[in-house]
């Protein structure tokens, strides 16, 4: 997989036009080509996800397509899958590899790189509370609705929403992030606000109990 195949196919997901996104007409193929790139991508250089984590694709289109497009269930469960695995912890990625290789400097390069580019998607989340709004509101839908109601499609999306916020609470903050003063927010409360403000006060009503917040 080239670097030029991979752009030819991120392209594919959707532009921008000022505040206005649109959908590629190719979106759902594209998603689908790149959850198949990722799950065959090379364990140690990962050179897959690093690319996409540096073309900020989450950011510039999954975020994006998920807000306005999340009413086409096929093209939304796909888009969660790949932010799923994009959002997966770095050592869920790399498993016992990287134990087996860590006196090799270039592996623990690209794991470093990975958990950079695993807090830029934590601080998409936390610095626009509009991002975590996209997630809690797919589950507002759902949750609201029966359980004898729901389709599995609806409960496959519930289920890596909850899977994607898990991962991105996981995700550490960076050591220069840890060292703020104790009255000083730092990016994983921002999270935590921004989850807490939109997940437990969904119009009124309680989408998360509030103890599990905290």
């Amino acid at each position: 997989m080239s670097a030029d195949e991979l752009l030819a196919t991120y392209s594919g997901l959707g532009t921008r036009d000022g505040e206005n996104y649109y959908k590629g007409e190719e979106c759902l193929a594209c998603v689908k080509d790149l959850i198949r790139f990722l799950r065959n991508d090379e364990l140690v250089s990962s050179r897959v996800r690093r690319h996409l984590g540096q073309a900020r694709i989450l950011q510039r289109d999954l975020i994006p397509i998920l807000s306005n497009f999340h009413q086409d269930k096929v093209v939304r469960n796909d888009v969660l899958k790949l932010m799923l695995n994009l959002t997966l912890p770095a050592h869920l990625v790399y498993g016992n590899e990287l134990v087996d290789r860590k006196k090799d400097v270039t592996a623990l390069k690209y794991y470093s790189e990975v958990e950079a580019y695993l807090r830029d998607y934590k601080e998409a989340f936390a610095s626009e509370e509009k991002s975590i709004a996209v997630l809690v509101n797919i589950l507002a839908d759902h949750l609201k609705e029966e359980w004898h109601s729901r389709q599995e499609d609806d409960c496959i999306a519930v289920e890596r929403v909850l899977v994607i916020l898990r991962n991105i609470l996981y995700t550490p903050v960076a050591p220069n992030e840890e060292k703020r003063t104790d009255d000083d927010c730092n990016l994983h409360d921002q999270l935590v606000w921004n989850l807490h403000s939109n997940a437990c006060h969904q119009n009124g009503t309680e989408i998360l109990p509030s103890k599990l917040m905290h």
